[in-house]
């Protein structure tokens, strides 16, 4: 396990063979890591080929760089800190592809946040001004900062 990925769902049927060692390093996130909630920002490239930039609230209702990415890749769910997150591209309705800032790829599907049944984003340009609602199908690609 990495910090890339503090939490993967592994079916049973997957293993072969389990060996538990003495844990030694980090323990990873810690509850003083959430103190200073940093907002999604970055670029979204809809269907079109126009952008947008500025904060993200992302499938209407993740909007901080400490909340997670939900996707599956075969059996194996993954969840994602979206600070871990560079991009996310829609490779169908269905699939995302997304890079990590490790450059490690991963396509996902099956769930809310990677599927047809995200709610869209809205991109706030500045601080003032209202935020545009992009719907999901409308995405292509979102670049995050």
């Amino acid at each position: 396990m990495n910090n890339d990925f503090p939490s993967i769902d592994i079916p049973w049927d997957e293993f072969d063979k389990v060996t538990f060692t003495e844990f030694i390093g980090s323990p990873g996130i810690a509850y003083d890591d959430f103190k200073q909630q940093k907002a999604l920002t970055g670029t979204i490239t809809t269907q079109d080929g126009k952008t947008l930039s500025g904060k993200i609230v992302y499938d209407l209702d993740e909007e901080f760089q400490h909340e997670l990415l939900q996707g599956k890749n075969n059996d194996f769910e993954y969840t994602i800190p979206f600070h871990r997150i560079k991009r996310i591209e829609q490779a169908s309705l269905n699939r995302c592809l997304v890079e990590l800032k490790s450059g490690e790829k991963l396509s996902l599907s099956d769930t809310q946040d990677v599927n047809e049944k995200n709610q869209g984003v809205l991109v706030f340009s500045d601080i003032k001004s209202d935020p545009k609602y992009i719907p999901w199908e409308e995405v292509k690609s979102i670049d995050f900062k």
